[in-house]
């Protein structure tokens, strides 16, 4: 399993890596509350060093006060949630969208200690699927990008 800090340096060090100014555990503990999820540590770590992030055009979901619309984990997930077609599990929390309606998810069911499992979410299997485990952790997933 990667762990953060080896992702992190890697992260620095992509000459496309674009990132927020971080979450303070304020407005994290407020995220958690409000979507009704713990975030896994690495997740948790993201969010306090970078808060959201572009590598490329390639965007993660995230927090703090300079946050795109677009890409604010709490507003996306809501949205998801009350979608029409196939709303997303409360246990899933979406960190990338890969387009159609399909999202790269952290599943806060599949914990193991600090960490969860991250999934794709294919909406077009609605809300009977198992989602396909695609890393062992964030920071696995993430590291896998770079």
């Amino acid at each position: 399993m990667m762990t953060f800090d080896n992702v992190a340096k890697r992260l620095e060090f992509h000459e496309e890596f674009e990132h927020g100014a971080g979450a303070n555990a304020n407005m994290i503990s407020a995220a958690e509350a409000s979507l009704g999820v713990t975030f896994p540590a690495s997740y948790r770590r993201f969010l306090t060093d970078y808060g959201w992030s572009c590598i490329g055009r390639f965007e993660i979901y995230g927090l703090g006060g300079d946050v795109p619309a677009w890409l604010d984990v709490v507003k996306m997930t809501s949205i998801e949630r009350a979608g029409a077609h196939a709303r997303l599990p409360a246990h899933l929390i979406p960190v990338h969208y890969e387009g159609d309606g399909d999202h790269v998810c952290i599943d806060t069911s599949q914990r193991s200690g600090d960490t969860a499992a991250m999934v794709f979410w294919n909406h077009d299997l609605g809300t009977r699927q198992a989602p396909e485990k695609i890393a062992d952790d964030f920071a696995d997933w993430l590291s896998s990008l770079l």
